[in-house]
Order: C-alpha cells, then sequence, then structure tokens
C-alpha cells in the first residue's frame, strides 16, 4: 500500500522553480541576444506585450504583477463605475443566483479559475437548472472585450453637420 506524502506545489516551491527556470532561461536568452547582435540579425528583438518579453527583456518569472493589476482594477471598478452605458448594460443583465458562499471564495475562484472550479461548477449548474441560452453567454462575453460603452450621445444629432 502506497502511501502519498505529496504536499502540492506551494507558492514557497513555485518561486524555487521560478528562480531556477529563470536563471537558466536568462542564461540561455543572453547567449542568444549577444549573437544576435554580433550577427545583425535582429532575432533578439521581442514584442513588449509578449510572454516572452515578460521572461526574457522584463526577467518576471511569477504572476504577482498581472494578480495585484486584476485586484487593483476590480477594486477600482467595484468603487467607481461611474453611471454610463457600461452601467446600464450590467444592469439590464439578471445575476445568477449563486448560493451566496461567502464572498471572497467567489473572488478567489474567479481569479484562480484554473485551480478553483467550484463556483465554474456552480455556474454550469444554473446554466442547467434555468435552461439559460448560449445568448446570455455571448451578452457577458461583451463585459471585459473590445466593445466601446462610450458612447456619447444620440447620433443622429450629427448627421445634419455630416
Amino acid at each position: 500500500m502506497a502511501t502519498d506524502f505529496s504536499t502540492g506545489v506551494t507558492p514557497n516551491i513555485k518561486k524555487f522553480i521560478g528562480k531556477i527556470i529563470g536563471k537558466i532561461a536568462t542564461e540561455l536568452y543572453d547567449l542568444i541576444d549577444d549573437e544576435a547582435h554580433r550577427l545583425q540579425t535582429y532575432t533578439y528583438e521581442i514584442a513588449y506585450h509578449s510572454k516572452a518579453f515578460k521572461i526574457f527583456v522584463a526577467k518576471e518569472f511569477d504572476f504577482i504583477k498581472e494578480k495585484l493589476m486584476q485586484r487593483e482594477v476590480m477594486l477600482f471598478l467595484l468603487k467607481n463605475l461611474p453611471n454610463d452605458q457600461l452601467k446600464q448594460f450590467i444592469d439590464s443583465i439578471e445575476p445568477l443566483t449563486f448560493e451566496q458562499l461567502h464572498t471572497n471564495k467567489y473572488f478567489n475562484d474567479m481569479f484562480n479559475f484554473h485551480k478553483h472550479r467550484g463556483v465554474m461548477d456552480e455556474m454550469e449548474f444554473l446554466y442547467e437548472e434555468n435552461k439559460l441560452k448560449y445568448s446570455r453567454a455571448e451578452q457577458l462575453m461583451v463585459l471585459g472585450s473590445d466593445t466601446n460603452f462610450d458612447y456619447f450621445g444620440d447620433l443622429n444629432e450629427f448627421e445634419g453637420e455630416l
């Protein structure tokens, strides 16, 4: 009978592995970068918003900044959502009736959906139970998309000026 003594992957283990992989990746990238400069091939140029930039140029091997940004933006939006077209759109959608677990649990699952599926399972159950259609999911997917809700007035008032 085998006993599983696994402690799981703790934040300290992730940090340790990140340092090791980061050191190896940085050394390899520095070699490639030096040789690319010498050969003038410009293969060292990396797009600013890419994962490669994060790793090789910024030398960031974790997602601490991204997790902090998620929470800062969430806090800002919760406290400062203006009464604009986006707010009206949000107010027009009836929320699902989640079980009201402690609120921070919902935030935790939302930010760590790849690890915690409890709230995801609850959402899927509510979709099935209430026979919700794909149109609802499509409607909700507009949130956080590139749709511009900053509509300023009636477009008809500009027709005479064009």
